[in-house]
């Protein structure tokens, strides 16, 4: 056996290993990649999705609120006029209700 065919065979096993390493690790790379963006794909529409819902209960509870402060400014009226034809101490009321 000659020395220079054993040196070739290694060189060109070598070369092969690291060209397949080299191949392989870029794949993998790429899959981690395409991994990492769809999580953060689906988190995004989980996010997206959770908002959606909280800005419908806000809407709801911004409308409960100006109910409920109607109803307030309506009874405060109510209790000064009854305040007054009991002949009791009047309170002031405010212009405008504060937010």
């Amino acid at each position: 056996m000659n020395w220079d065919n054993i040196i070739e065979g290694l060189i060109g096993a070598g070369g092969g290993t690291i060209i397949g390493f080299v191949a392989g690790r870029r794949k993998e790379n790429a899959e981690v990649k395409g991994t990492e963006l769809d999580n953060i794909e689906k988190a995004v529409k989980m996010w997206r999705e959770m908002a959606e819902e909280l800005k419908g209960q806000v809407e709801d509870l911004s409308q409960k609120v100006d109910t409920l402060m109607a109803e307030v400014h309506d009874l405060r009226a109510e209790n000064a006029e009854l305040r007054t034809k009991i002949g009791g101490k009047k309170k002031p009321q405010p212009t405008e209700d504060p937010q």
